[in-house]
């Protein structure tokens, strides 16, 4: 048995969803109403099938837009969590989760003093880090140990604010951190998730800046990466630093990351004879062949946390306002009365001692800008 309605449908299109205008569901539900009851019922909004037309309406309406939200899901442009992971594993992609901010510090104490796993430090904005891999404190009574913050995000640690031991181990004296951390990251947003997949298009690729770029990013813990290359037979220079690029040869920075895991991502993609700049090296071994594997130097840059400052300049500017009431002296209240009148042309008082002040709540509330 066919059920007939005149609320019109959802419409799947060569160009996409169409949805009924609230109107158009509206009117379709009365109609249904009027002819359930035999014709004649009262359309007023007011009325009892009225409340029920307009909440029928809602329903409808509320279900279309979860339809086309839905229907937006399976587009990469508009797809976000689940949906858009499902889009990202066709590509052998997952979202990146969120990493904390990793700090090297210089531990000094006694020769011989073990700091654990877990061992805790505190910086000047009382943030927690604890110690990632521990060690014990060598000849020479200092050892440098990787911290990592106790929450995940972007908590930025400059130089010299990790300062002080926040769980005190006997022998450990002082902890510092020479140089700022890495800056963590939040979970991998729906924009920049959706940036890498762009990109990850050549991930397969060999040779190219992009298949570079798209291997690297996608290394665990790396939050940001660029890559460019030098294809001229002479050497170069790269931006404002004037970085100079060898020849023949492909520049990668990355932030974030394992070292080696980068390197092999590189050395993964890169062109045969191809030259590296950068300011750490990585020995990868070539494990095609049989041991003794051979071995390879790659080269890429760990940039420095470049702090960025603002300076604001704030200008107040005194901006005058004249208020015009349409009411007559006689018609305010003494309420609404204030401070002494000084403009020639108030309206509310003939002896210029009073100005128009109104109350938020007073029926007399009815006032204009005129500057």
């Amino acid at each position: 048995m066919a059920i007939l309605t005149s609320v019109p449908a959802v419409q799947f299109t060569d160009t996409g969803l169409v949805l009924p205008q609230e109107s158009e569901i509206l009117a379709g539900v009365f109609n249904d109403i009027d002819t359930a009851f035999g014709g004649g019922v009262n359309k007023a909004l007011t009325s009892p099938q009225g409340q029920l037309a307009t909440s029928l309406s809602a329903i409808i309406a509320d279900k279309n837009e979860q339809i086309a939200l839905l229907t937006n899901q399976v587009n990469p442009d508009y797809a976000d969590g689940v949906f858009q992971d499902a889009i990202g594993r066709i590509y052998f992609l997952e979202r990146k989760p969120a990493t904390p901010t990793i700090v090297m510090c210089q531990c000094v104490g006694a020769v011989g003093t073990q700091i654990p796993i877990g061992a805790r430090a505190l910086d000047t904005s009382g943030n927690i880090y604890f110690c990632f891999d521990g060690g014990t404190i060598p000849a020479g009574g200092m050892i440098e140990l990787e911290f990592h913050a106790q929450q995940t995000g972007p908590i930025p640690c400059l130089a010299g604010t990790l300062t002080s031991i926040f769980q005190m181990i006997p022998g450990w004296d002082t902890i510092n951190n020479e140089q700022a951390g890495i800056t963590g990251a939040d979970v991998e947003g729906r924009a920049d998730f959706e940036l890498r997949r762009r990109a990850s298009v050549a991930i397969n690729a060999q040779g190219s800046a992009a298949a570079i770029y798209a291997n690297v990013f996608n290394v665990d813990e790396v939050i940001d990466c660029f890559v460019t290359e030098n294809p001229s037979g002479t050497a170069t220079t790269l931006g404002a630093t004037a970085y100079p690029l060898a020849p023949h040869s492909v520049y990668v920075a990355a932030v974030g990351g394992d070292d080696d895991a980068i390197a092999m991502a590189i050395w993964n993609k890169k062109n045969l004879g191809c030259d590296m700049n950068g300011n750490t090296t990585v020995i990868v071994h070539d494990t095609n062949f049989a041991p003794p594997y051979p071995e390879y130097t790659v080269k890429f840059e760990r940039p420095e946390p470049l702090p960025i400052k603002f300076r604001w300049q704030i200008k107040l500017r005194a901006r005058k306002r004249r208020f015009v009431c349409p009411l007559s002296s006689e018609q305010l209240p003494p309420a609404l009365w204030a401070t002494p009148c000084r403009d020639r042309a108030c309206p509310v008082s003939t002896d210029h001692k009073s100005v128009f002040r109104p109350l938020l709540n007073h029926p007399a509330r009815l006032w204009r800008s005129i500057g």
